[in-house]
């Protein structure tokens, strides 16, 4: 039998049946931790063309890697399109819209956010007098801001409520507009799937940041309130490119082999770790750890 029938033919089976079993509720798989083993698709296509025609070695590899892709195709369309509600009313547009806050306590100095949420748009790039406020708007379900203090800090968690299914069909809409306090010295996650994200973060004291993506386009703006800011970035399919204050000293270690990189103003010290020349003298500095499939990543330093 030739390969192409093989490969094309197990790759059609197990997708036909990886969607009956989990539309019939018999399978569960979370397709976001399927995503993030996707080089093991290079791992067997290598073995393939090693092997050569040898049989019947070939053909178990070529099983292999069409079982890799099937799972690969289907992690894309759910882990990017994740999230669907059934328990919200929305308008006659098939729209919800909501506003959302949380007040600032200003005995405290230190504040967390964890924003968490499937496909869609979302921005922060203005600051309030509250805690959060943020303005959304979804066609596929409703958020949840929920907030609690500490001795010293306060915590805001902004997520879209629902169960995860797939979304088939029609235009999918989710636009999330955050604005948060710039007095408090911040902790953020943002955990999200296929997305346009801009962040501008230049206003804000950022000690730690988290950002957790699917197939993303991510503009974030970093700035120099923090004495030291750590970031750390997992992303699959993504464009990532992050402004930094020409005056803070910045080192970047990347793990993305199969990504494109564009770190002018950078001197590479070793495999995968780079620095400003004023790294070492800086009062301020940053930290940018990444790891990402193929993606294109670009850092580049900007004047305040």
């Amino acid at each position: 039998m030739k390969t192409g029938r093989i490969f094309w033919g197990v790759l059609f089976v197990a997708i036909g049946i990886l969607l009956l079993l989990e539309r019939t509720g018999i399978l569960y798989v979370e397709w976001g931790w399927i995503w993030k083993f996707w080089p093991l698709i290079l791992v067997v296509w290598g073995a393939v063309i090693l092997l050569g025609n040898k049989q019947p070695g070939r053909t178990i590899v070529l099983v292999l890697l069409a079982l890799g892709v099937a799972l690969f195709v289907l992690g894309i369309f759910n882990f990017g399109w994740a999230w669907h509600s059934h328990d919200w009313q929305a308008d006659a547009a098939g729209e919800y819209d909501q506003e959302l806050s949380q007040p600032y306590d200003s005995t405290v100095h230190r504040a967390s956010f964890t924003f968490e949420s499937g496909a869609g748009t979302f921005v922060l790039e203005d600051t309030t007098s509250q805690l959060i406020d943020a303005s959304t708007r979804s066609n596929f379900g409703h958020y949840i801001c929920e907030a609690e203090k500490t001795e010293d800090s306060q915590h805001v968690t902004l997520q879209l409520a629902g169960n995860k299914q797939r979304w088939w069909g029609g235009r999918m809409n989710n636009h999330v507009r955050i604005r948060l306090n710039s007095a408090p010295l911040w902790d953020m996650r943002f955990e999200v799937g296929a997305s346009s994200m801009d962040v501008d973060l230049s206003r804000y004291a950022v000690e730690r940041l988290v950002l957790a993506t699917g197939a993303s386009s991510v503009n974030l703006t970093l700035g120099d309130r923090a004495n030291e800011t750590r970031v750390s970035v997992k992303t699959g399919v993504s464009s990532l490119r992050v402004h930094i204050p020409d005056a803070s000293g910045c080192e970047i270690r990347a793990e993305a082999p199969l990504s494109s990189k564009d770190f002018r103003g950078f001197t590479k010290i070793h495999s995968g770790v780079y620095q400003t020349e004023n790294f070492d003298s800086a009062s301020k500095k940053i930290y940018i750890d990444v790891h990402a499939g193929v993606s294109s990543l670009s850092v580049k330093r900007v004047g305040v």
